[in-house]
C-alpha cells in the first residue's frame, strides 16, 4: 500500500491494520520536464517549448527508492491511498507508473478512496477498494502539469533572455501561471498598506439598562470631532432613550463537523464567488 503522506499512512494502519506493506510519500514521486534537446537557453527558440515532447524525471529520490524496494520484496496487488482529489489521482498514477516499470505492465493495483482520516471512512474505504483510477482525474491534472512547465518555461526564458539582451544584470526572471497573479495580489496589498492614511473618526457608546435588561449601542462613525463632542453633551444630559427600531434574528447553529475535502472545495468556491 501507497499513502500520498506519513500522517495518512499512520492512520490506516491504526484503524484497518492492513495485511500489507504501508509506505508513506511526501507528495509527488516524478515531475515532468523537457527532454535533453531542449535543456539550451541560448539555442533553443522560447516558442519551441510549447510543442515539445515532456518526460518523466525522478523528483523524489528516496521515494522512488523505497516504492522499488518494496515492489522488489513484494510484487503486486498495489493499493493507492492518495487523497480524493486530481492531484491525488495524479501522485497514484506516478506510483503506478514505477510499479509498472519495477514489476510489469500487467501489475495489479486498486484505489482506496477517503476524504477524512477517521477510523469509520477508512475502514470503509478498505472494505470498497476500487478496480482503476479516475483517468477524467489523472488526464486533467496531467494537462495543468504540461500547461505549467510549457508556460512558465517559455515565459521565464523569454523574459530572462529578453532582458539580458537589453542590457539588464539580471540572473532569473521567473514566470508562473498561478505565481504572477499571485505576486500581484500581493503587491497591491502591499501598496495599499503602504499608502494608507490613518483618520480620525468618533463613536459615541451608551449602556441602555431597561428594568435590568441592558443593551449596548452605538453610534456611526463621526468623522467631526466638534459633532462628536456636541453628540456626546446631548446623550450625556439625556435620562431616557427612545428606540426607534430593532431586528431580532433567531436561528440556530449546528456544531461545526471535520469537513471532507471534496467539501471543503465547495465551500471555498462559494467564498471566491
Amino acid at each position: 500500500m501507497v499513502a500520498e503522506k506519513p500522517s495518512v499512512a499512520r492512520a490506516i494502519i491504526r484503524a484497518v491494520k492492513p495485511p500489507a506493506e504501508v509506505l508513506a510519500l511526501k507528495g509527488h514521486v516524478l515531475e515532468l520536464d523537457f527532454p535533453e534537446e531542449y535543456s539550451n537557453w541560448w539555442t533553443v527558440d522560447p516558442r519551441r517549448l510549447f510543442h515539445a515532447d515532456t518526460r518523466w524525471v525522478i523528483r523524489d529520490k528516496d521515494a522512488h527508492s523505497l516504492i522499488v524496494e518494496a515492489l522488489k520484496r513484494s510484487g503486486d496487488p498495489v493499493v493507492f491511498a492518495m487523497d480524493n482529489d486530481r492531484d491525488g489521482e495524479l501522485i497514484a498514477y506516478e506510483a503506478l507508473l514505477i510499479a509498472r516499470e519495477t514489476l510489469s505492465d500487467r501489475v495489479r493495483y486498486m484505489r482506496m478512496r477517503f476524504s477524512t482520516v477517521s477510523e469509520s471512512e477508512l475502514k470503509e474505504a478498505w472494505k470498497r477498494l476500487e478496480p482503476d483510477l479516475n483517468w477524467g482525474w489523472v488526464n486533467k491534472a496531467l494537462f495543468r502539469h504540461k500547461f505549467d512547465l510549457k508556460v512558465g518555461a517559455a515565459y521565464t526564458r523569454f523574459l530572462t533572455l529578453s532582458a539580458r539582451k537589453n542590457g539588464r544584470d539580471v540572473k532569473l526572471i521567473s514566470y508562473g501561471s498561478c505565481q504572477t497573479p499571485t505576486l500581484w495580489f500581493v503587491y497591491e496589498r502591499d501598496m495599499a498598506i503602504r499608502n494608507f492614511k490613518p483618520e480620525n473618526y468618533y463613536v459615541i457608546e451608551a449602556l441602555l439598562d431597561d428594568r435590568g435588561l441592558k443593551v449596548k449601542v452605538s453610534t456611526e462613525p463621526i468623522r467631526s470631532e466638534a459633532e462628536a463632542k456636541a453628540a456626546y453633551e446631548r446623550a450625556k444630559q439625556a435620562r431616557q432613550a427612545i428606540v426607534k427600531g430593532y431586528d431580532l434574528k433567531v436561528g440556530e447553529e449546528e456544531k461545526p463537523l471535520p469537513t471532507d475535502i471534496d467539501r471543503m472545495l465547495q465551500e471555498l468556491k462559494k467564498s471566491w464567488g
